[in-house]
């Protein structure tokens, strides 16, 4: 039913005139901008384009780029702090703090500090509410099957294909670890495996959660097969264990105690292993990773 405004004239279903929808639209388009933006800038090869004084990525300076929008899109929106703000603000803090008492005051930390927060404010100022994370996801997803279809490369071209043409050598620490059982692992756009790796299991859960049906299986499907190029064990234990608690979720979801008997679980188990093993980190470590010594 069309409704009669105040003014005279009628509004379409709904109550929204044109001039509302076409705002909304235009904030929509805003979002998925950003979200391009900032997940190309985070995911693009990591090569210095720093003026000589600190090290800078793309990634990093999208982030800082972003920052002073985040903090005024924050601002206008009028919304009341959560408690992740106060913890975000103090590592930030305390990231600066601890660098000036250790060594001395360094550009390069306040990059990594700002880089840290601003990558957090775009988040809580861009990304907030249904439609504004439906636009992130569906940019994440596109830069999700980039970045898979990258890491497969280096898996059957034997190197890495992305890093190499871009000129950026691997560090001196992945040298002696860049096969694992015969197969070259695979780094995509990222520093090394281990960063790929952490990376898939970082998409996985969303996807988890904002897919749905055969989209579901097919996006975190993904992120296991660059969890599996990556042959980066901690990535593959917290996919692993992120896809069986989602599980679990789905078959209990109407029982609330279902969290307390997880909780209970592991912690009659990490009491079990302290009792029975001396050093029961180390126990934990060098059973739960797929190489005992750089695990």
């Amino acid at each position: 039913m069309a409704i009669t405004s105040t003014i005279g004239f009628r509004l379409p279903q709904g109550g929204k005139s044109p001039v509302v929808r076409k705002t909304r639209y235009s904030r929509q388009g805003l979002v998925s901008v950003v979200a391009w933006i900032t997940l190309l800038g985070i995911c693009f090869p990591p090569i210095d384009i720093s003026p000589g004084f600190v090290h800078a990525t793309l990634g990093r300076f999208v982030a800082i780029l972003l920052l002073v929008p985040a903090l005024i899109v924050l601002k206008k929106s009028g919304r009341s702090g959560v408690a992740s703000d106060f913890f975000a603000v103090s590592l930030f803090t305390w990231m600066l703090i601890s660098s000036a008492l250790n060594g001395g005051f360094k550009l390069t930390v306040v990059a990594e500090a700002l880089e840290f927060l601003g990558a957090y404010l775009i988040g809580r100022a861009f990304f907030f509410g249904p439609s504004n994370l439906q636009a992130f996801v569906q940019a994440l997803k596109g830069i999700t099957v980039a970045v898979i279809a990258l890491g497969l490369l280096d898996t059957l071209s034997w190197r890495n294909v992305t890093l190499d043409s871009f000129g950026i050598p691997p560090p001196l620490s992945q040298l002696a670890t860049n096969y694992r059982f015969g197969l070259m692992r695979a780094t995509s756009v990222f520093e090394n495996a281990e960063h790929y790796g952490t990376f898939c299991a970082a998409v996985a859960p969303i996807f988890l959660y904002s897919e749905r049906g055969i989209r579901r299986i097919l996006y975190v499907g993904l992120c296991f097969f660059g969890c599996a190029f990556a042959l980066s064990s901690g990535p593959l234990m917290v996919l692993v264990i992120t896809t069986a608690l989602f599980s679990y979720d789905r078959i209990l979801k109407h029982d609330s105690w279902r969290w307390k008997i997880v909780m209970s679980i592991v912690g009659a188990l990490m009491l079990a292993i302290s009792l029975v093993h001396e050093h029961p980190k180390e126990w934990i470590i060098s059973h739960l990773t797929l190489d005992a010594q750089s695990g």
